[in-house]
């Protein structure tokens, strides 16, 4: 069995639209069957993604997932093996013109994955100096047991006398191949996550895959064949041990997934346990009375909370499917609506659905969210979760809720396990309706979803 895949690990420039991304709406454009994967990307990339492929995004984290079987199971069910499989992951930062700053996720994902690695190095200073920060790059990713990089390309090149000056002295000291530039003129500006709501996302995206088809229809630029050629250059895909559940055959209504920003991986783990999904948007259709439960995954309900709020249809359906003790599972930001009270970015205080006491509040939103990874804890037994049992995601910075008296008890706390500092609580349940402010990675907990799922009373 082989799977072409190929680690695409592009260096971050502050306010530039990611290599990565430009270079798989190229690929996309030129005809190729592409199929997303990304790790350690924000809210705007996967939402930027999922605009411009038109297609699912799926994330992959060790850490997150749990184990390296979780990933690979996930990665196997989704990835197309007629396709190229590009996973989109950050390089790493500049620190100054003689350190480069590396992310774990490539070597990571490399060796989990078994597949090769392309580098992108952004040319924002001299030939030499750049030529010095790719080969600083290639010694970051180098592990003992083999050499993941396949080849390198650069970005952010001002003309083509440049790139010759930085690919000449970087192959006079290195084998690796050079695989090209990106002209810095097909660079856009970085969207923000409010530039990508489904009413001002088309003008974005329509420069975006304007530059993309730029970079497709160059002269050599960027060495394509080749480059889709190294994503069947790995060992042959080695399946991971089955997950051994029964299928549940349940129908998922995902409440929103047309603004989802979390990715779809989540929605795979309902599907790996043998449930069917609707993908139910709220503005256009009627409450999915008939499904077996609900599943709202993070999303950018922030800039429109009151287009659910005063759904007179959304807010009856939810609210006798709590009282009918429906399952409802909600992650991230859906869970705010679910208070007394929400408040909108712009301040405006919207009554909420009033299934739980506490309040909401979305706070303002710097650049590139601020998300943390966490290892989550039952602090008691409910019927989602038990006590001790462990699970892994990740705390927004940008969502709050607050629980005066703590009225509504919590069920969870989380952690920073890499400082083994509590952070804090979260996770409310009432009847079966669970939801949660944090991010809450479902393959990390797949057993628990399992069990939760076979409380479902049809």
């Amino acid at each position: 069995m082989n799977i072409p895949r190929l680690i695409i690990a592009d260096e971050s420039s502050p306010g530039i639209v990611p290599s990565a991304l430009t270079l798989c709406q190229a690929m996309k454009s030129m005809g190729m069957r592409i199929n997303v994967f990304c790790s350690a990307r924000s809210e705007e990339d996967i939402r930027l993604l999922k605009l411009l492929t038109d297609g699912p995004v799926y994330n992959l984290d060790l850490y997150t997932f749990h184990s390296a079987r979780n990933l690979k199971t996930h990665f196997q069910r989704t990835a197309d093996p007629r396709g190229l499989n590009l996973i989109l992951v950050p390089l790493g930062v500049k620190i100054d013109e003689k350190t480069f700053q590396a992310q774990p996720e490539p070597l990571e994902l490399a060796r989990v994955l078994d597949c090769g690695i392309v580098p992108v190095i952004a040319s924002t200073a001299s030939a030499i100096v750049t030529s010095n920060m790719a080969i600083t790059a290639l010694a970051s990713l180098e592990a003992g047991d083999r050499n993941y990089v396949q080849g390198l390309l650069f970005a952010s090149a001002k003309n083509p006398r440049e790139f010759q000056l930085m690919e000449q002295d970087y192959n006079r000291r290195t084998s690796t191949l050079s695989l090209g530039y990106i002209p810095k003129e097909i660079e856009r500006p970085r969207p923000f996550l409010n530039d990508l709501t489904p009413s001002s996302a088309p003008s974005r995206i329509f420069q975006i895959r304007s530059a993309s088809l730029q970079l497709a229809n160059a002269k050599r630029q960027v060495e394509w064949k080749i480059l889709e050629a190294l994503s069947f250059f790995n060992e042959s895909w080695t399946p991971p041990e089955a997950l051994g559940y029964s299928a549940r055959n349940l129908a998922i209504a995902v409440v929103g997934d047309g603004i989802n920003v979390e990715g779809d991986s989540n929605i795979d783990a309902f599907q790996a346990l043998g449930c069917n999904i609707h993908r139910y948007n709220p503005w256009e259709e009627n409450f999915p009375r008939g499904a077996d439960a609900l599943y709202f995954p993070h999303s950018m309900i922030r800039y429109t909370p009151e287009k659910l709020l005063e759904n007179d249809d959304f807010r009856a359906g939810i609210l006798q499917s709590v009282a009918a003790n429906k399952l409802i599972l909600v992650n991230g930001a859906s869970a705010l609506l679910f208070g007394q009270t929400c408040i909108a970015p712009d301040g405006r205080k919207l009554e909420g659905l009033g299934v739980f006491p506490f309040h909401g509040r979305f706070a303002e939103r710097r650049a590139g969210g601020g998300h943390q990874k966490i290892e989550i804890r039952g602090i008691n037994d409910t019927n989602f979760s038990k006590a001790n049992e462990k699970m892994r995601g990740y705390v927004l910075s940008d969502l709050h809720i607050s629980n005066p008296g703590n009225l509504a008890v919590p069920s969870w706390s989380y952690r920073d396990i890499r400082k083994d500092a509590e952070l804090g609580t979260s996770g409310w349940i009432k009847n079966s309706c669970f939801v949660t402010e944090l991010r809450l990675e479902l393959w990390s907990c797949l057993n628990t979803l399992n069990r939760w799922l076979l409380l479902c009373k049809r």
